[in-house]
């Protein structure tokens, strides 16, 4: 798996796994509304909080059945420098999902870290070429798509020199039953885009198991709605998780994460943890019975119990055939000082 960077951290490869609180347009068009679930974003421990970024008539045809809902939601250009401004104050990233090509070249004046595209848009291609040519990194979710739609996408991002992308495994259904959440999918994206950073856009109700499940098949972003108040009026609220289960969402996610430790050393090939034990635990070679000094030991000589103090049992066969030196008793250890060389 590849790396990439958003701002000042990298994200995929052998790094933290990379939260994004998924604010959308819970903001209900409130700016104050929007600093407030920046903050307690931050504090919860997320990444990065993304919102969505639009004109309502170049992404809804007006007759369409909420357009004039969707107006409520809509941010300025004064707006959106206000929330990224207050997000890099504190100390988390901002970045956003642009709908409609005006608002991609808004986030980009305004110097966001990268750009995501929705599952919606993962089929139009104009804005995701658009997107392509702004030289930043991308993360597109995979919702609605088939697969050569996922390759498609990827292929205009790389064809117009984009690099750094980072695929979201998503089920495009709110909420994700436990049965649709196709969490094999991550393996199946990590096989086929193996230069990618591979995520997942959670739309379950679960937030304790299935997110640090998918950390621990390899996501390396996850992104997750997010609200201050799951009984807000509006479109996700209901489905987002609040500072409290979002926090424990990342507080599990970390603990998976740890869980990973470092890959066996290959020069001492023991971990500290174990060294302690490892003596009392390992057997070693101990005579079976009372042998007198001269005979000729065979594999009925030997007996392996514990502790591990002694010759270890691997070298039982190269004494066989050999005379022995000395008296031995029965559960003594075998010493190398009572076999002929």
């Amino acid at each position: 798996m590849m790396n990439f960077k958003i701002n000042d951290t990298q994200v995929g490869d052998k790094n933290p796994c990379y939260i994004i609180a998924e604010i959308g347009m819970n903001h209900n068009g409130d700016i104050n509304l929007g600093k407030k679930m920046i903050q307690a974003a931050h504090n919860a421990g997320a990444n990065a909080v993304k919102f969505q970024s639009f004109l309502t008539e170049k992404f809804l045809n007006k007759d369409f059945f909420d357009f004039e809902e969707r107006k409520k939601y809509e941010l300025n250009e004064n707006e959106h420098i206000e929330l990224k401004e207050y997000a890099n104050d504190i100390g988390i990233d901002f970045f956003s999902t642009p709908l409609d090509i005006t608002s991609l070249d808004l986030l980009d004046k305004i110097g966001v870290g990268c750009f995501k595209i929705a599952s919606c848009d993962l089929n139009n291609l104009d804005l995701i070429e658009k997107i392509s040519k702004k030289g930043k990194p991308v993360i597109f979710s995979t919702g609605y798509a088939k697969i050569h739609e996922i390759h498609q996408a990827y292929n205009v991002l790389i064809n117009n020199n984009c690099p750094d992308i980072g695929i979201m495994h998503c089920m495009a259904s709110y909420p994700t039953s436990i049965e649709n959440m196709n969490l094999n999918n991550l393996s199946m994206l990590q096989e086929m885009f193996p230069l990618a950073v591979i995520g997942y856009s959670d739309h379950s109700v679960d937030y304790e198991l299935f997110p640090p499940v998918a950390v621990a098949m390899g996501a390396k972003i996850i992104e997750k709605h997010f609200t201050i108040n799951r009984d807000l009026p509006g479109y996700d609220h209901s489905m987002s998780l609040n500072p409290d289960m979002f926090s424990k969402m990342v507080s599990n996610i970390r603990k998976v994460e740890e869980s990973f430790g470092e890959s066996r050393d290959l020069h001492k090939g023991l971990y500290e943890c174990e060294s302690e034990r490892r003596n009392n635990a390992r057997r070693s070679l101990h005579w079976s019975k009372n042998i007198k000094k001269g005979q000729v030991i065979d594999e009925s000589s030997f007996i392996n119990l514990r502790p591990g103090k002694g010759i270890p049992p691997e070298f039982m066969k190269k004494f066989i055939g050999l005379h022995l030196t000395t008296d031995v008793k029965a559960h003594s250890f075998v010493e190398y000082s009572d076999i002929s060389r």
